[in-house]
């Protein structure tokens, strides 16, 4: 539990950081060797989440003759890292943790995503039976749908709005004719 809030770890889908600095580095283990009765038996990995990606090839400047890599983002996706460094799930769970419980807003922070707004000011007072209609009418399905995922969460509104978004789109003939 960090804030308030209960976090299964390692998370099913990842944790998303956010750092104030690209290729921020936060060290959450040291390697070192492992042994037993005096004979070395295994080595424990580093463990460090790195903020950014800097997978892009060297460019060159000709002109200033200096190189450069092209680095993006402030993020870390503890997932993605970790399926990208070998991590085991315990592995996940200990950068997880530590991050959570180091985090701070000068440094690097849980990334959360801003909640899903009304897809109009009197939603909350329609009846389930006439949001599909409406979110359709007023041209909102995906913004409706999300609202409803996180507040209400009716098994019937949500499975109206997914139908509305699996229909295909008419084309400009077929609104042409009607």
């Amino acid at each position: 539990m960090h804030d308030g809030v209960e976090y299964t770890l390692p998370s099913p889908n990842g944790m998303v950081f956010q750092s104030v600095a690209a290729l921020h580095r936060a060290h959450v283990r040291s390697e070192r060797k492992i042994y037993e009765g005096g004979v070395e038996i295994g080595v424990e990995k580093e463990l460090c989440a790195e903020f950014g990606d800097m997978d892009s090839p060297e460019i060159r400047d000709e002109s200033a003759g200096e190189s450069y890599y092209a680095i993006r983002g402030h993020f870390i996706n503890t997932l993605e890292q970790g399926k990208k460094k070998g991590w085991t799930d315990d592995e996940r769970r200990l950068v997880e943790k530590k991050l959570l419980l180091t985090q701070d807003p000068a440094d690097y922070w849980l990334h959360t995503k801003p909640p899903a707004g009304k897809p109009w000011p009197k939603y909350d007072e329609i009846p389930a039976a006439r949001i599909a209609e409406l979110a359709s009418d007023f041209g909102v399905v995906p913004e409706a749908l999300a609202y409803e995922r996180e507040n209400k969460n009716r098994k019937t509104v949500l499975e109206g709005l997914a139908a509305l978004l699996a229909q295909p789109e008419a084309t400009e003939e077929e609104l042409a004719a009607v």
